[in-house]
């Protein structure tokens, strides 16, 4: 997991350096022009709602939930990891927001005004980071594999529509959005494994609990109370 954190920081480098030499600015033209051509401008309309699962506001809602569903889930210190890890991504996307200082996109008129700088993407790295931790805790729960995968699948869906609305709104370039994705899913493999051991270890204790969970396994040493076979 660190290997693919560092190669994603790695790329959000990389990026930066490319943007502030100009490199992805005729890709960037393009997508904003697909984006906003006149055949999709009603069709994509809807993003001017959706952007808001990716609002700081939103973002923080989900965030208070999740701390409240691994309290009752009796995992209150995963809760805590992970609203902790997304406030910390909050404040260190902003951080490089200020470092970069890329002006917001003047192609297009904007649908909406955004304050501050572009690079990267607020909404994009949030979503990733909030979206992609409740992936990785609905991943690591007992619900059926179906069930699990069909959550991740919508989850994954609402983070690639977050970062489309961002284009489309004119407030972001298309770049500016990768950056975010990338810096994003950075923070959710260091979230996988910093808390990887001890859900591992919180999985093996309610097993052990449960009914039929290694409970035999335990008692294998323990003095029978049937009487002893006849010789």
């Amino acid at each position: 997991m660190l290997l693919l954190a560092g190669l994603c920081l790695l790329s959000v480098v990389v990026l930066a350096m490319l943007i502030e030499a100009g490199a992805t600015r005729s890709l960037d033209v393009a997508i904003i022009d697909a984006v906003r051509s006149p055949g999709l401008v009603t069709p994509l309309s809807p993003l001017t709602q959706v952007t808001n699962l990716g609002s700081t506001v939103w973002i923080t809602g989900v965030s208070l939930a999740v701390l409240a569903m691994e309290v009752v889930a009796r995992r209150p210190w995963l809760g805590v990891a992970a609203a902790a890890t997304i406030g910390l991504a909050s404040l260190g996307n902003g951080l490089v927001k200020e470092l970069v200082h890329r002006v917001r996109p003047d192609l297009l008129p904007p649908i909406e005004i955004e304050r501050g700088y572009s690079f990267p993407s607020g909404h994009s790295a949030l979503s990733m980071v909030a979206y992609g931790i409740i992936a990785v805790l609905i991943l690591r729960s007992r619900l059926p594999s179906w069930v699990r995968w069909l959550v991740v699948a919508i989850l994954a869906l609402v983070i690639g529509l977050v970062g489309i609305s961002r284009v489309y709104l004119g407030v972001h370039y298309p770049s500016d959005v990768l950056g975010g994705w990338l810096a994003g899913g950075m923070v959710v493999l260091l979230f996988v494994g910093a808390t990887r051991a001890q859900s591992a270890g919180q999985f093996s204790r309610e097993a052990s609990r449960s009914p039929g969970g290694g409970g035999a396994v335990a008692d294998r040493g323990a003095p029978r109370s049937d009487p002893p076979a006849p010789e």
